[in-house]
């Protein structure tokens, strides 16, 4: 069964130091023809560019859009004096805007952009909820359904759609407690109704390495900084903390690393009749 996947960036982060942001789009989509019979889509705040070219050759749909409240985005990163804030937030906010997007009822996936597909993902569904959702980690563990994380989620896109004027408001209306950005809007606005996804749809390398993993999140560390890493490189000014999440397994990303170099130099194949 196919399914609509979603993934979302803004322009303004994508040359950001230890991302590669374009490296990991392209071994999401990759693995996602691999491994799946999911549509990408891409919702691109930017222009037009020899890279978005280069992901419609790979069948990718591009969808060009900024997100509806962008402007208090920007002015409330000028009043809170974190410049940066807006040009992460203008990218982590699209996908609140997928119902406004999306052209019919049917339920799609949205994940972010640094993930790494190992097995199908048919069969998604929220049932009435407005989304279901994997937990956020806890001290580098699986936690629980009360700390969510939002880089993958099934949307019941028809209860997101009637919600979405009042959502909208609260998000503009509290972007100071929105800490972890389109996150913690979830977190408080939809408190307790979201639906349960197996860890294994949103599997994050600390946890350890997992052959039943569904959809591998590079939540944290990304390809660049684990090879860095691994190659006895230092830590670069500012990402004490992923070097903590690598340290709690050092093997699972070296493991997941080497399928995503794979990925990474394996000519792109379109084919949709299969699925590996």
């Amino acid at each position: 069964m196919e399914m609509t996947w979603y993934f979302a960036l803004s322009e303004s982060t994508i040359d950001r130091e230890e991302h590669d942001w374009r490296g990991l789009m392209r071994v999401a989509v990759k693995s996602a023809y691999s491994k799946t019979r999911l549509r990408p889509t891409l919702i691109y705040d930017g222009q037009p560019s020899k890279f978005t070219a280069e992901l419609q050759n790979m069948g990718v749909k591009i969808i060009h859009h900024r997100v509806s409240f962008y402007d208090e985005l920007a002015e409330y990163a000028v009043a809170s004096g974190q410049q940066w804030w807006v040009t992460v937030a203008s990218g982590a906010f699209l996908r609140t805007e997928i119902p406004l997007l999306h052209p019919n009822d049917d339920p799609v996936l949205y994940t972010d952009c640094d993930v790494m597909f190992m097995q199908d993902v048919t069969n998604l569904n929220c049932s009435d909820l407005p989304f279901a959702i994997v937990p956020e980690y806890v001290d580098g563990v699986v936690g629980d359904y009360i700390d969510i994380n939002s880089g993958v989620m099934v949307m019941n896109i028809a209860s997101l759609r009637r919600t979405f004027v009042d959502f909208r408001t609260y998000i503009r209306n509290n972007l100071d407690k929105c800490v972890l950005f389109d996150q913690s809007a979830y977190r408080q606005f939809y408190a307790g109704q979201w639906g349960k996804l197996e860890p294994e749809l949103n599997w994050r390398p600390y946890w350890g390495f997992n052959n039943a993993a569904r959809v591998v999140h590079w939540h944290g560390p990304k390809p660049p900084f684990v090879r860095r890493l691994l190659q006895g490189t230092g830590v670069p000014e500012g990402y004490d903390l992923w070097r903590v999440l690598y340290d709690k397994d050092p093997e699972s990303y070296g493991r997941y690393l080497s399928i995503w170099d794979e990925y990474s130099q394996r000519p792109l194949q379109v084919d949709r009749s299969t699925a590996e």
